[in-house]
């Protein structure tokens, strides 16, 4: 059994651009950067970078082909509708993947959630996301933007009821290529600007002047001296509720919808249940989604 010592004190989870795959980002990066990438987070004791794959679905901005992507765009442009049911599940996913390393000994709250282009955009989701916002070690993206409707900005300028659960604001770190020739600068400098109203984040923006739609290495050791800035703040990766590096079930069970962390009676935890939906999304690609509820919550984009 892994001893504390040698347990990672965190984890990446890089979400890959429309069209990817999470090898594809993770071979780039490690081109982009000379193969410094990966090996500069375990460096910093964060043990592993997580490279997941999107779902294949049909894909309107491919003329409604088949591709790996995160959910749906009917048009690229914030003012675009929101695929929310596919943001939706993939987020699922993402929670998955922080779940397995939880599982695997690292803790959520030294967990980093970041991509490119839309996989930037669905970090960025998770902000918003139950279970994820205000309890991860930060979120980045990189030649991405949010829609003007997404459920990040329906939160009061006081940040949300998880945010403010924190002891400190979530740090997020938004960069773009100021040369960017399919998500425009303008696009990512208003989401970052948004943010920033919304209240609850330690927000970084930061313009990269002839960096194009693309990772390069300047880019990404800007990201991992972001990295090891929040790494190398005090309490890092501490936990609720156990205190070899893992949260114990019972501080599990106790986490309230709002994302705070009070230990709740077993009897007063509601039980764990499923939910599925019947999804048609803007493509009209109909699936079916389950979604898992946590015991105690029962009752409450080089790709774009």
């Amino acid at each position: 059994m892994q001893s504390h010592a040698q347990r990672p004190r965190g984890a990446v989870i890089f979400l890959h651009g429309s069209g990817d795959t999470g090898g594809g980002v993770r071979d780039w990066l490690s081109s982009a950067s000379g193969g410094k990438f990966d090996r500069a987070i375990a460096e910093l004791g964060l043990g592993e970078v997580v490279y997941p794959t999107a779902p294949e679905r049909r894909y309107t901005l491919a003329g409604g082909a088949v591709s790996t992507v995160w959910f749906d765009r009917e048009r690229l442009s914030p003012g675009s509708r929101q695929d929310r049911a596919g943001v939706l599940r993939s987020l699922r996913q993402v929670e998955d993947e922080v779940r397995k390393l939880e599982d695997a000994g690292v803790p959520r709250s030294g967990v980093f959630v970041g991509g490119f282009s839309m996989g930037g955009c669905l970090a960025l989701e998770a902000l918003g996301a139950e279970g994820l916002a205000g309890r991860l070690a930060g979120v980045f993206s990189h030649a991405s933007f949010l829609s003007d409707d997404s459920a990040v900005f329906e939160v009061t300028a006081g940040g949300s009821a998880a945010q403010s659960s924190r002891p400190a604001p979530t740090p997020v770190y938004v960069t773009h290529g100021a040369a960017d020739g399919m998500v425009k600068v303008a696009w990512g400098r208003s989401t970052a600007e948004k943010l920033k109203a919304r209240g609850g984040l330690d927000l970084t923006f930061k313009e990269h002047v002839e960096l194009d739609h693309e990772l390069e290495e300047e880019q990404i050791a800007g990201l991992l001296d972001w990295i090891s800035t929040v790494v190398g703040r005090p309490g890092f990766g501490q936990v609720v509720g156990g205190g070899d590096g893992r949260q114990t079930s019972a501080a599990r069970r106790g986490v309230s919808p709002a994302g705070a962390t009070e230990v709740l009676h077993a009897d007063q935890v509601e039980p764990a249940c499923s939910v599925t939906y019947d999804i048609t999304d803007l493509g009209g690609c109909q699936s079916r989604a389950s979604f898992h509820v946590p015991p105690g919550r029962a009752a409450w984009q080089r790709r774009s």
